[in-house]
């Protein structure tokens, strides 16, 4: 909250504008997890030209708004990928999709 009501009101659309964007991101993330069937956080962030931060982000307040309203989570595990680097390295990314 700001001292002004100009400072209020700049508070409150950034606000407002926070809100909006995240439901966008959330809805398209869903769609394209949808689309999918199953997909890598990699995957996703290539997807939907978001940063990788950005899809942790979005699957994880989607999980806690179903833990919110008293639901298990709306985007869980579906196996992993290795991906092999060179010099026998390896990764395991998880897979994600929408629970049944």
């Amino acid at each position: 909250s700001g001292l002004t009501r100009a400072a209020r009101h700049s508070s409150w659309t950034g606000a407002r504008h926070v809100v909006e964007v995240w439901t966008q991101r959330q809805s398209a993330y869903l769609q394209a997890l949808q689309a999918a069937g199953s997909a890598t956080d990699q995957e996703m962030a290539a997807i939907l030209g978001f940063a990788l931060s950005s899809v942790n982000s979005v699957r994880g307040a989607l999980n806690n708004a179903a833990w919110r309203a008293g639901k298990p989570d709306l985007i869980v595990p579906d196996g992993h990928d290795r991906i092999e680097w060179p010099g026998r390295k390896s990764t395991c990314r998880t897979r994600w999709r929408i629970a049944r």
